[in-house]
């Protein structure tokens, strides 16, 4: 069993790799928050089905069905993150980041987050508490938004913007 601290730690490292990147990029203010905004709500799109249909299997009859379910919503997010960036970026008139950067460093996030989630063994009626149903939801949802712009940032394309 791993500890719950590990999880925000795991987000605290790729919202600092993220960072990093802007800062190496040297990305506007104006870019990197509109980009964080939009994997923030690609995140929350992706993260509340997917909880709500894991709850709802506590509750069926049949909850593997449901279970799979949730677990779709969570595996969804980084092509749903890959096409909100681009969209975004799309009616913002700004350079396109790395699409595939973006799916393979927030499919990177959704692998360790499933792998700790395992580690940590509990299941949907394993005894979840709320201070760890909100540490781990809270981390999650920063850990695939750190991962996106992680991703998003890495293309060749993203340039310095004058908009600090």
């Amino acid at each position: 069993m791993v500890p719950l601290w590990s999880l925000p730690m795991l987000a605290a490292l790729f919202v600092g790799c993220a960072a990093g990147l802007a800062a190496l990029r040297r990305l506007g203010t104006n870019r990197a928050l509109g980009d964080v905004a939009v994997a923030i709500r690609a995140a929350v799109i992706s993260i509340a089905p997917g909880v709500s249909l894991y709850a709802a299997a506590a509750w069926s009859s049949d909850g593997a069905v449901w279970r799979n379910a949730g677990a779709l919503c969570f595996v969804a997010f980084p092509l749903l993150s890959a096409i909100a960036l681009s969209l975004a970026a799309q009616k913002r008139g700004w350079r396109r980041g790395s699409v595939v950067g973006t799916l393979l460093g927030s499919g990177l996030a959704v692998a360790v987050v499933a792998t700790w989630v395992t580690l940590y063994l509990k299941g949907v009626r394993g005894g979840w508490t709320s201070i760890e149903m909100l540490v781990s939801l809270a981390s999650v949802c920063v850990t695939f938004t750190a991962s996106a712009c992680l991703g998003w940032w890495s293309g060749r394309t993203v340039r310095q913007t004058n908009d600090r």
